[in-house]
């Protein structure tokens, strides 16, 4: 077994959608330690695997997303052999009010 040298770094998405913070005081760009660009809307950072927005991560020195690279090591990158990263961690950064959202499985939706 390959010994992946730990921890990981990961490049993640951030989504630009309408409702984010914008200008200096947006939250997204001070967390990350970035200087936000000027009328950009910062709504969404996100860590995880999903396809809309998948995290890159650092493996061997080269970036590949992160669903690729649980897919090759998942028991270093997970701790289990399982090779789907079971969430999506949002942080959200709203300027504007939200309704609330939710995302059932086809179960539920069904149900």
């Amino acid at each position: 077994m390959k010994k992946l040298k730990q921890p990981f770094l990961l490049k993640n998405v951030i989504k630009n959608y309408e409702w984010g913070q914008k200008g200096e005081k947006a939250f997204i760009p001070n967390f990350l330690g970035t200087k936000a660009k000027k009328n950009v809307s910062y709504a969404e950072l996100w860590m995880g695997a999903h396809p809309n927005g998948p995290s890159k991560i650092r493996l061997e020195n080269r970036w590949v997303e992160l669903g690729e690279a649980i897919q090759k090591y998942p028991k270093e990158i997970l701790g289990n052999s399982k090779k789907e990263l079971p969430f999506l961690l949002k942080i959200l950064s709203a300027e504007k009010v939200l309704s609330i959202q939710v995302h059932p499985n086809k179960n539920q939706a069904e149900e």
